[in-house]
């Protein structure tokens, strides 16, 4: 399995939060309390097997987008952490096709604290792009800034 707490140290660095760590159980598939993230065994194995580590990435990442959102709930509360996590992924270079793996795991339809899967892949997919946007954007700038350099050198 992969190291879950660097996973976490690194996509909290792209996130600007602090890092905490991550404490295995065996109940639920993720959490946080804002002072660790909690995570199932079982349910992050079922997660890498069919998502890759941008998979674990991103689950991760979702509960980290729920500390730097200041801990809400309810569907809205989640709907933003998935968009948090699908930028952070994003940056990280992760392909979106983990956010969708990671989709098919999670509950079809809504509960009274999460929306469903659809909704979430939805909102999390849109983010992603949008991020894959700026990034191609800040990529671009950051190659014409370069060319332009080497052209003056050159002159």
């Amino acid at each position: 399995m992969a190291d879950l707490n660097k996973i976490v140290s690194e996509q909290a660095k792209i996130m600007n939060i602090r890092a905490v760590p991550v404490v295995e159980e065996d109940s639920g598939n993720a959490s946080t309390d804002g002072k660790a993230v909690y995570v199932n065994p079982q349910f992050m194995s079922k997660i890498e097997n069919s998502a890759g580590e941008g998979g674990v990435r991103f689950v991760l990442s979702h509960e980290l987008g729920h500390i730097a959102a200041g801990m809400g709930g309810g569907q809205q509360a989640e709907l933003d952490a998935d968009q948090m996590a699908a930028r952070s992924v994003a940056a990280a270079g992760v392909k979106r096709s983990s956010i969708q793996a990671v989709m098919t795991h999670l509950p079809k339809e809504s509960s009274e604290s999460h929306p469903g899967a659809g909704a979430r892949e939805d909102v999390a997919l849109q983010a992603f792009q949008q991020e894959g946007r700026y990034l191609d954007e800040e990529d671009r700038a950051s190659k014409k800034k370069k060319l332009h350099k080497e052209n003056r050198r050159e002159s």
